[in-house]
């Protein structure tokens, strides 16, 4: 359950990051963030990789808990990108 909570915040805080970004965020927004919004996003998404990396760590100590962290940190990122590229609309929030 908490390596599941992991890859969750993983996605949430890659995505994040990518919003911050002003390519993604204007396909997925169609508009360019602004600059509140875009370090707001930064905060998120450091976050949610923060508090990914230490779900995995308290789950499954620092050896394996790292190893872990990296390879859903792979799977995570892999999954934004693929919903970025073609599914840009999932990431809209309000309507669609």
């Amino acid at each position: 359950m908490i390596t599941a909570l992991g890859f969750l915040t993983c996605v949430l805080g890659l995505a994040g990051l990518s919003l911050a970004m002003d390519r993604y965020h204007r396909q997925v927004a169609d508009r360019t963030p602004s600059s509140v919004a875009r370090l707001w996003l930064r905060g998120v998404g450091v976050a949610g990789l923060a508090s990914s990396f230490s779900l995995c760590v308290t789950a499954s100590g620092w050896g394996t808990g790292m190893v872990v962290w990296f390879g859903m940190a792979t799977v995570a990122a892999l999954t934004v990108a693929l919903v970025l590229s073609y599914r840009p609309l999932l990431l809209r929030v309000g309507k669609r």
